[in-house]
C-alpha cells in the first residue's frame, strides 16, 4: 500500500477525516477531505496526517497552505487554497521550488505543468436538510457580521 502524509500542523492523529467531530468538521467542513481519503483508499493508497504517515516514510506528501516545513517524501504536492494574505509562506518561490506540482485556485499561475487549477468543494445541506433547520429571519435572537 502506498502512503501519503498529510503535512499540516492542526487535526492531527487523522482528525481531519472524523466525520462526527463537531469541532473539527462544523457545517461538514472536512467532508471533502473525508472523500480524499476514502476514495485514495480504494487505490490502496493510505492518506493520514503526517504524525501518523511520516512524510520521509511516504510516496507523497501533500500540504495544504504550507506554513512550515514537516518532511517530505519522494513526491511533493502542495495545494494553496488560501490567498497570501492569509497564508503567505505557500506563496514564496523558495517554497513553491520544493513541490512537485501546485494545485492553486490563482488561474495567473496555472500552466498545467507545475501549477494546476483547483476549486474548493463543499458539501451542501439537502432541501430537506435546510427546511428542518430554517428559522424565520424575524425568529432570529442574534445575527452577527464581521467586516474587515
Amino acid at each position: 500500500m502506498k502512503k501519503v502524509a498529510l503535512c499540516l500542523s492542526y487535526h492531527l492523529n487523522n482528525k481531519l477525516f472524523d466525520m462526527k467531530d463537531i469541532n473539527t468538521n462544523r457545517d461538514n467542513c472536512n467532508y471533502p477531505m473525508f472523500l480524499l481519503k476514502d476514495s485514495l483508499a480504494k487505490e490502496s493508497i493510505d492518506l493520514s496526517t503526517y504524525d501518523i504517515n511520516h512524510a520521509d516514510n511516504s510516496d507523497f506528501s501533500f500540504y495544504f497552505d504550507y506554513s512550515k516545513p514537516l518532511g517530505f517524501a519522494k513526491k511533493n504536492y502542495l495545494f494553496l487554497f488560501e490567498s497570501d494574505v492569509i497564508a503567505p509562506n505557500g506563496w514564496k518561490l523558495d517554497v513553491q521550488k520544493k513541490f512537485d506540482k501546485i494545485f492553486t485556485w490563482k488561474d495567473s499561475l496555472v500552466d498545467n505543468k507545475k501549477f494546476f487549477k483547483i476549486n474548493y468543494t463543499h458539501l451542501f445541506p439537502s432541501e430537506a436538510e435546510l427546511v428542518e433547520k430554517y428559522i424565520p429571519f424575524y425568529e432570529k435572537k442574534v445575527m452577527y457580521t464581521y467586516i474587515w
